[in-house]
């Protein structure tokens, strides 16, 4: 079911495409750390989903403007074989580049990454984001509760999270987490959800700031950080 869906997002990409000529995006990479080191850390925003995901965080990143002070941590369920090819349509949606976590990476504004199903992460408070040998501790890879905890740890109130489409209550807990620690916590709409009960968890713990379809939340989260921004200058 997956498979068919990935393949209905690269469709829809393409005819996107066509659309819009003359726009070309940047080939799938896989970004390493070791290079140049922002001195401030951006703000940190776990985009989480499940079922339906996919097709709600690729309508959001199709939407979101670009030159926010914001780097993406994507948790999305799903199987490593096919998480390539998520990334790479993904990466096909909109303005910002979508790439696979390196092996130490150091989180930059303006990119996408998206977290290995196959490993644990460790996060620090620099901004760094670290692949660890040992897998996740969970049947749902990667495991949205431990993400958005070492998140919210890590970068306390520089530290946001955007609950979509999914099966399951998995990340109340984080997200519960992340709102102690000064953050924030969105999710999309139910009723824009192919499967709600993953933001629904969410908004049970009473938590969640914002709710909207992926395009609502890629406007509100522009509006709020252009603010910000136009603040500190």
């Amino acid at each position: 079911t997956l498979l068919a869906k990935l393949k209905a997002l690269k469709g829809n990409t393409v005819q996107r495409e066509r659309e819009r000529p003359g726009q070309t995006r940047p080939e799938l990479r896989v970004v390493e750390g070791g290079g140049a080191r922002h001195t401030a850390v951006p703000q940190v925003i776990g985009l989480c989903g499940s079922m339906g995901g996919p097709q709600a965080i690729a309508r959001f990143l199709s939407e979101l403007s670009v030159g926010l002070p914001i780097a993406f941590l994507l948790i999305q369920h799903i199987s490593e074989a096919y998480q390539n090819l998520l990334v790479e349509q993904l990466d096909r949606c909109g303005a910002w580049p979508v790439a696979m976590l390196g092996e130490e990476q150091a989180l930059e504004p303006g990119h996408v990454w998206m977290l290995p199903a196959e490993n644990r992460v460790a996060m620090d408070s620099r901004g760094t984001v670290r692949r660890r040998t040992q897998p996740w501790g969970s049947t749902q890879r990667p495991d949205i509760n431990a993400v958005l905890s070492g998140a919210a740890e890590a970068f306390g109130p520089a530290c946001g999270a955007i609950m979509f489409s999914g099966l399951g209550g998995g990340g109340a807990k984080g997200c519960e987490l992340v709102v102690r620690r000064g953050g924030f916590v969105w999710t999309q709409s139910s009723e824009s959800c192919l499967i709600a009960r993953l933001p629904e968890a969410a908004i049970r713990s009473g938590k969640v700031e914002f709710s909207g379809t992926p395009e609502q939340l890629a406007r509100e989260l522009a509006i709020r950080f252009q603010a910000a921004s136009h603040k500190l200058n």
